[in-house]
C-alpha cells in the first residue's frame, strides 16, 4: 500500500501576474486564504497555475514562493510536467531541494508518445527524484491520454504515487482501480467527477495494511430499489502488479436491483439467483467475507461466501463464489 500524500482536497491555485511577473503580494494573500478555508494540499504550477505559459524562472519562483509561504502546514504539490523528459527532470529536482512534498507530472502534450514511451517518460523522472510523483492524465488538453495497463506498469515505481485523472471516463477510473489496487492512489481532476470517482472506491486507511472503503450508487430514474452501497473492511490486499499479493475483507452490501456500483456486482445478483420480476426480487443485502489472491502478474483470483437476504421478500441468499480474472 502506497500512503497518499495528502487526503482530501487538493486546491490547484491560479499565478497571479502583474506586467512586471508573478504578484507575490497578491500570491502570498491566495495562499493565506486557501489555509485558513481548510484546504488539505496545494498545488502550484499546474493547469490553473498557467504553468505552459510561464518562463523557467517563473515557474521556479513560484514553487520557491509557495514553499517558503506555506512552511510546511499543508504539503505543497509542484507541477514539474514537460514534453522535455530531461527538462521535467530538472524542474523536478528544483522542486525537490526547494522543499515541494510532491510532484505533478502531466503526460508529454502535442508530441503523442506511444504508451511505452509514457511508461518511460515517468519512470525516467521518477528514478531521478526522491519525492513522490503523481502522474496527471487530462486527455482534452494534451491529446494523450493513460490507459489502464499502462498505470499497472507505472504502478510498479516506488515514487509514482498516484494519478490525477481527468479523463472523464469513469468506467477506465474503475479499471484502474483493479488493476493498481493500492500500488496506486487516485484523485479526481475533474470538480463535477469527485463524487463518481469516490463512488469507484473511496477508503480512509487505518494502518498500512488495514482501510474502511465505502460506495454508493443510486438511479435517479427509478423509484424503488434504486440504491446500492457497500461498506468493507480491507486487510492487505491483491494486487495484479505485485505476484504473490494477497489480502481478506468483510463486507455488507445493499445491492438495489435497479442500480450498481462500479465496479458492478452483476455477477452477485446471477449466483443469488435473484429476479427482478413478479415474485419481488429486486437486489439483496448481507454480509460477505472473502479473500484474495494474486498468483501471477495480471492475474487475480477472489473466492468470497455471502449470507444475506433478498430485497423483495427477504427470502435466504446465501452462496459461496470463486472468481478468476486476467488483465492484459
Amino acid at each position: 500500500m502506497k500512503e497518499p500524500i495528502f487526503t482530501g482536497a487538493g486546491v490547484a491555485i491560479i499565478t497571479p501576474f502583474t506586467e512586471d511577473g508573478v504578484n507575490f503580494e497578491e500570491f502570498g494573500r491566495i495562499i493565506e486564504d486557501q489555509i485558513a478555508g481548510g484546504t488539505d494540499a496545494i498545488v502550484v504550477t499546474g493547469t490553473t497555475g498557467e504553468a505552459a505559459a510561464m518562463s523557467d524562472a517563473e515557474h521556479k519562483e513560484a514553487i520557491k514562493f509557495v514553499v517558503e509561504t506555506v512552511g510546511g502546514r499543508i504539503p505543497v504539490i509542484a507541477g514539474t510536467g514537460s514534453n522535455d523528459t530531461n527538462y521535467a527532470i530538472q524542474l523536478s529536482q528544483y522542486a525537490e531541494k526547494a522543499g515541494a512534498n510532491g510532484l505533478l507530472l502531466v503526460t508529454p502534450y502535442y508530441n503523442k508518445c506511444t504508451q511505452g514511451g509514457l511508461v518511460k517518460h515517468f519512470c525516467k523522472i521518477a528514478d531521478n527524484v526522491n519525492i513522490p510523483s503523481i502522474v496527471y492524465n487530462v486527455p482534452s488538453r494534451t491529446g494523450v491520454n493513460i490507459l489502464p495497463a499502462t498505470y499497472a506498469q507505472l504502478a510498479e515505481h516506488p515514487r509514482i504515487n498516484a494519478t490525477k485523472e481527468a479523463s472523464g471516463n469513469l468506467a477506465a477510473v474503475a479499471r484502474i482501480r483493479k488493476v493498481c489496487g493500492d500500488a496506486l492512489n487516485v484523485y479526481s481532476g475533474n470538480d463535477d467527477e469527485i463524487v463518481p470517482i469516490l463512488s469507484v472506491g473511496g477508503k480512509y486507511s487505518f494502518t498500512k495494511d488495514v482501510a474502511l472503503a465505502a460506495r454508493y450508487a443510486r438511479n435517479l430514474e427509478a423509484d424503488n430499489y434504486n440504491q446500492s452501497a457497500d461498506v468493507q473492511l480491507n486487510y492487505k490486499g491483491s494486487n495484479v502488479v505485485s505476484p504473490g499479493s494477497w489480502g481478506m475483507y468483510l463486507a455488507y452490501r445493499h445491492l438495489g436491483g435497479y442500480s450498481s456500483l462500479m465496479p458492478t456486482y452483476e455477477l452477485h445478483r446471477q449466483t443469488y439467483k435473484i429476479n427482478r420480476g413478479s415474485d419481488g426480487e429486486y437486489g439483496t443485502k448481507g454480509w460477505v467475507i472473502g479473500a484474495s489472491y494474486a498468483p501471477m502478474k495480471n492475474t487475480n483470483i477472489d473466492m468470497a461466501y455471502f449470507h444475506g437476504k433478498s430485497l423483495g421478500s427477504d427470502r435466504s441468499a446465501k452462496t459461496f463464489y470463486t472468481r478468476v480474472q486476467m488483465f492484459w
